[in-house]
């Protein structure tokens, strides 16, 4: 539906931080840095127990977090556009895009920064953490490379 190419992961949204220890997230200490960020608009990629990777990410929507937690704390999730559009920031935007082609659209409110999330790679307890996308978040006084 988003025409995406197929081969690119779709993130998780978690309900809190323990969401994510218990998906099976393996804590760096190099990622310490970065999680005091959430909630809010940081996707972090981190190594998990069965040895993947996946990139989490816990919202500043306490109703979505709420959602998230009746759903057993972690659902796979991606933005609501076609592939290289700008994401819906709101209902509207996202039924325009998307809308035939969904069963549901839940209304949320306004996404309030309507800005994709920053994404930070920390896969390996050997390895510096590496910036992917720069988006919401910034983190200037940290030396990370694109």
């Amino acid at each position: 539906m988003k025409r995406r190419d197929a081969s690119k992961p779709f993130q998780l949204l978690a309900a809190n931080i323990d969401a994510v220890w218990a998906n099976g997230a393996i804590h760096l200490p190099q990622a310490d840095r970065f999680i005091t960020a959430w909630p809010g608009a940081l996707t972090l990629i981190l190594p998990t127990v069965d040895g993947r990777t996946e990139g989490y990410r816990i919202p500043d929507a306490p109703r979505l977090c709420a959602l998230l937690n009746q759903c057993g704390g972690c659902l796979r999730c991606t933005s609501v556009n076609i592939s290289g559009e700008p994401p819906a920031i709101d209902a509207s935007q996202a039924a325009r895009a998307l809308g035939a082609s969904v069963d549901l659209i839940l209304d949320g409110g306004s996404a309030h920064l309507g800005i994709a999330s920053t994404v930070i790679r920390c896969t390996d307890a050997h390895t510096e953490p590496n910036l992917l996308r720069q988006g919401a978040i910034h983190f200037p006084d940290m030396n990370l490379n694109a």
